[in-house]
C-alpha cells in the first residue's frame, strides 16, 4: 500500500506511526485484530466493555464503556497516540468531539460495508501501525478462504440483529455482503427500506412480523449479538409468524447464528470463513 492510500473513511490522510504506541480501540473487532497484528497490552491502553477477544489478553486492558457511550473523560486522560473508531459501532458526535479535542489525525475511522473493504481497512491498519507483514498474512488468508466459497444461490434471507423492536441488517452493510458472498439474497436493501424506520442507521431498518410475512424470506437468521438470540427464540419467533401465516411459519428456515462470524471484520474473518466453508450458514 502506498502512503497516499492511507486514508480513512472520512478522507483523512495518515502517515505510518512508530512503535511502541498508545492506542485506544472503541471497536471490538479491531481490538482483537490489533493483537493479531502483534500489538501488546502495553500498547493497547483502552478498550470497550464489549472487546472480549482474545479472552486471555484483554482483561488487563482498561474498559472505557460501550462503543456508543464511552467514558470520553477517561479517553482524554489516557492521551493516546491513536483512537480507532467505526462508522456503525460509534456515534458520529463522539468522533467529532474527539476530533475537536485532538485534531483529525488522532482518530482513525473505519466503516467497511463489504468483505473487500474490510480487508482494505486491515491493510491500512497494518501500514499505519508498522505491522504490514501480519496484515498481509491476514488479508491473504481471508482472500484464499473467500475464493473457496461455492458460488451458488441459496435463497432469500433476512438477518435480524435485535428483537424489540425487530431490527434487520440491510444489503448495504458488511453483514449484507457476507450473506451475498455465501449465496443468500438479502430481501432488505435501499430500495425496500426507504419507507421503514431506522434505529441508528438507515442500513439497519426496523421491520415487523407483517413485513417478514409479506417478503417470505427462505431463511431468517437470528444473530447471537448484539441481541443475544438463542435457540429458545426460534419457537417463539415461529409462533409469531404462525398468527399471520401458518403455512409460511411451518416452512420458514429459522436459524440462530454466530453474530461475530457475520459482523466482525479483521482477524475474526479467518475463523468465520473457515466455519462457512465447513458448515455454510448452518449453526
Amino acid at each position: 500500500m502506498k502512503r497516499e492510500g492511507l486514508i480513512d473513511i472520512r478522507g483523512v490522510s495518515f502517515r505510518p506511526m512508530r512503535r511502541p504506541l498508545h492506542i485506544i480501540s472503541l471497536v471490538p473487532c479491531w481490538t482483537e485484530t490489533l493483537f493479531y497484528l502483534r500489538l501488546t497490552e502495553k500498547e493497547i491502553v483502552g478498550r470497550t466493555d464489549y472487546c472480549l477477544h482474545p479472552r486471555t489478553r484483554v482483561d488487563s486492558i482498561e474498559k472505557l464503556g460501550g462503543p456508543k457511550d464511552p467514558n470520553l473523560r477517561r479517553v482524554f486522560e489516557l492521551d493516546p497516540d491513536l483512537i480507532i473508531m467505526d462508522r456503525e459501532e460509534n456515534r458520529k458526535e463522539d468522533v467529532e468531539l474527539l476530533e475537536r479535542h485532538w485534531g483529525l489525525s488522532r482518530v482513525f475511522a473505519t466503516g467497511p460495508q463489504t468483505v473487500s473493504e474490510a480487508l482494505t481497512d486491515v491493510e491500512k491498519l497494518g501500514y499505519l501501525l508498522d505491522a504490514r507483514s501480519r496484515a498481509r498474512l491476514l488479508t491473504e488468508t481471508v482472500r484464499s478462504l473467500v475464493a473457496q466459497v461455492t458460488k451458488e444461490y441459496r435463497g432469500t434471507a433476512v438477518y435480524l440483529v435485535w428483537q424489540d423492536p425487530l431490527i434487520a441488517a440491510s444489503k448495504e452493510t458488511y453483514i449484507g455482503d457476507v450473506l451475498d458472498v455465501l449465496g443468500h439474497k438479502n430481501v432488505f436493501d435501499r430500495s425496500t427500506v426507504e419507507t421503514l424506520d431506522s434505529k441508528d442507521s438507515p442500513n439497519y431498518p426496523v421491520v415487523s412480523i407483517d413485513l417478514l410475512v409479506r417478503y417470505k424470506p427462505d431463511v431468517i437468521f437470528l444473530a447471537t449479538e448484539p441481541f443475544p438470540f438463542r435457540r429458545k427464540h426460534i419457537s417463539r419467533f415461529r409462533a409469531r409468524l404462525h398468527h399471520l401465516d401458518p403455512e409460511y411459519a411451518e416452512s420458514a428456515d429459522i436459524r440462530v447464528v454466530n453474530g461475530e462470524y457475520f459482523s466482525w471484520y479483521g482477524s475474526r474473518m479467518i475463523p468465520a470463513f473457515r466455519y462457512f466453508l465447513k458448515h455454510g450458514t448452518h449453526p
